[in-house]
């Protein structure tokens, strides 16, 4: 049941319009919004067939918190609202598990259409992938504001958990692209594949790497750094 429920989507979206030939960005947004939607569903039609309580385990999370907060001597926010933040984690966690696996169903269906005969774009390559450089700020600019948002004791709940969510999301997109970065840097100065490397690194030194890689990404993104790399 559950492979069909990650495997079906893609298969649909492929030829929802009747088309043999479908673009690779509109393919894969499509698998991914079919898969977030079944993350969704089936979490709350499993929660209710097996008893779970989500809303009420969402209350004991903010609980215990609170208490290791107390324990640690960590001072958290007056102003913020701990339930309605975890719910946002809660959402924003289906939402990334479901990009995910939208991105692994969107290749395992490539493969299958392939078999079909059914012809479907080539992806583009690493060092081809972009995003507008005015969302990098904007993503930058949430990731730097989310580490003060401390010192904001006169925002109102939700505002501190919009930036906070926020700051995640433009951490990731940031931290994505400086990963990419390190990608296409390896593959053109050494002709090698340095991703496992470069997630090894990541989790031994996971403290100083993340923000590093986001840094990395965000000058990726807003300079011409891609170009000298790829000597243009």
């Amino acid at each position: 049941f559950l492979l069909l429920m990650f495997i079906m989507p893609a298969i649909t979206s492929s030829s929802i319009s009747g088309e043999r030939e479908r673009q690779t960005l509109d393919l894969m947004l499509t698998t991914m919004i079919f898969t977030i939607l079944s993350n969704l569903i089936t979490t709350v039609l499993f929660a209710s067939f097996f008893g779970y309580d989500i809303a009420m385990e969402i209350s004991e999370m903010g609980k215990m918190m609170t208490q290791m907060s107390e324990n640690f001597n960590v001072q958290l926010q007056a102003s913020l609202d701990i339930t309605g933040f975890l719910k946002m984690i809660f959402v924003l966690s289906a939402v990334l598990t479901g990009v995910m696996e939208g991105i692994i169903v969107h290749l395992l269906s490539n493969f299958m259409l392939k078999r079909m005969k059914i012809k479907v774009a080539p992806p583009k390559p690493l060092s081809e992938i972009m995003i507008p450089k005015a969302l990098a700020y904007v993503c930058f600019l949430l990731f730097i504001a989310s580490n003060f948002t401390s010192r904001l004791a006169t925002l109102p709940s939700w505002a501190t958990e919009l930036i906070l969510i926020g700051g995640v999301l433009g951490a990731l997109v940031l931290v994505f692209f400086g990963y990419i970065c390190c990608l296409v840097y390896g593959a053109v100065r050494y002709h090698k594949n340095v991703a496992l490397f470069v997630i090894l690194i990541t989790f031994l030194m996971l403290p100083i790497m993340l923000p590093l890689l986001a840094i990395v990404g965000f000058l990726y993104v807003t300079t011409d750094m891609r170009e000298k790399i790829l000597g243009r």
